[in-house]
Parts: structure tokens; sequence; C-alpha cells
């Protein structure tokens, strides 16, 4: 007789973590259904459009009825942006203003991306987001900017890239902002950032106010380890002990 034994499934769980309460009660990272555009919403849906066509000629659908779409905006989480800023970059470099008066910006050198993107006309700027977040099993997370949304957000480029929360929990936004005398405004709640799990299994997102020294602890376990490399490193490191 064949015995079975059926063990339950690790749930992953994906947990936020910041600082700032008031991040955590206003602009909060939540499923991405939650930040639908609403553009998308007050389209008519596929019962909608056949009513209205009576059965007499096809419906001409809308956007709404595209799987791929619907799919789109319900996978994952978005991170919105939780302070107002101003950017203004010309050929003397690059000013910034949070409203919140303590987010900051760092920068790269050209000689770090070059040949990826002209620095003559491109500045590079990586926004340092109030979050840190840790993921209890081994799950890569498309990191993506929100693209559904026409405003000041479309003239700022945010490379697509993988991340791994559970050895890497710092979501800095790499961002080229194009050089020009105006000033791109960024506003307080739009969506930003889209976190997609790349697995067919349910993600459950927790988010936690913390002290700033736990903040820090949640840094150190995951802070660069050696010049290069340092991620694959680490989890090659961690693997072995498993």
């Amino acid at each position: 007789m064949t015995v079975l034994f059926l063990f339950p499934k690790k749930r992953i769980d994906l947990d936020a973590f910041t600082t700032r309460s008031e991040v955590l009660k206003y602009t909060p990272i939540q499923k991405a259904s939650f930040y639908s555009p609403d553009w998308f919403k007050k389209l008519p849906g596929p019962n909608e459009l056949i009513n209205k066509s009576k059965g007499v000629t096809p419906p001409l659908l809308s956007m709404k009825t595209c799987n791929g779409l619907t799919d789109y905006f319900s996978q994952g989480f978005i991170m919105p942006l939780w302070s107002d800023v101003n950017f203004q970059v010309n050929e003397e470099g690059v000013r910034y203003q949070f409203a919140d008066c303590c987010s900051v910006c760092e920068f790269h050198s050209p000689k770090q991306y070059e040949g990826y993107i002209r620095n003559n006309t491109h500045q590079h700027v990586k926004m340092m987001p109030p979050w840190h977040l840790l993921c209890n099993l081994n799950v890569n997370f498309l990191f993506s900017k929100v693209d559904w949304y026409f405003d000041e957000l479309k003239k700022i480029y945010i490379p697509s890239g993988v991340l791994n929360f559970k050895h890497n929990s710092f979501p800095a936004i790499n961002m080229f902002l194009p050089k020009s005398t105006s000033i791109i405004s960024l506003k307080y709640g739009q969506p930003l950032i889209h976190l997609i799990p790349l697995t067919d299994k349910r993600v459950k997102l927790n988010t936690h106010l913390v002290s700033q020294s736990e903040y820090d602890k949640i840094f150190y376990k995951t802070r660069p380890c050696a010049f290069h490399s340092s991620l694959q490193k680490r989890t090659k490191l961690h693997d072995a002990q498993i």
C-alpha cells in the first residue's frame, strides 16, 4: 500500500516596513486592483456593450474586455508616491524638492551606465522610498513603472528590473529625467511602482510601522557584503546552508 504524505504549502508573505506613520496610513503599498485607473473603470464592460448593441450587430468591444489588461491591473502591488516632488534638470545638474522635507535622492556617475542612455539628454536620479520589503520565500518580483497614467510620469524613464526581497530589501527607484528648463512635478499619492510576483502562488502583503532601530536592522540583514555581485554571493551562501 502506498502512503501519501500531504504537507501544506508554505504561504508567501511580502512584508513592507516603514518608520513613517503618515505613509502607512495615507499612501501604503496596496494591491494593484486598488489603483486601477479611473479611465479604465469608466469603460463599459462586455455586458453593457452587448445590451447596447441589442444583438443586432456585434458589439464594439472596449479595452475593458481585454484579459491582458484586466489581469495586469489586478496583479501584484502598487507603491504610490509618498510626497509631492519637483525636479529640474539642466546642464548644470539636477535640483529637486520633496514636500515632506525629508525624502532624498542619490545619483550615479554617467560612467556607471555609459552606452545605455545619453548623458547630454538625461540625468540619472535614484529616489529613496520610505520602505524596506522582505519576502519569506525565494520569489522574484518584476519591478516596473506604472505605465497607464498619461501625466508627468510619462516624461520619466524608470528601467524595469527583477528584485528578490528575500535577499535585497530596499526597493530603490532608479530614474532617468530629461534635461530641460521645465520643472517636472510628481504628485502625492499617484501610483508610481508596480511590483508583480513572478509566481502563480498567492502572495499576501503585510504592512508594518516600525521604529528606526527595527528599520535599520532590516537593512543590515541585506546590506551589500561585497564590492560586486553581493546579492549573488549572499544567495549562494544562504542556499548552501539550507
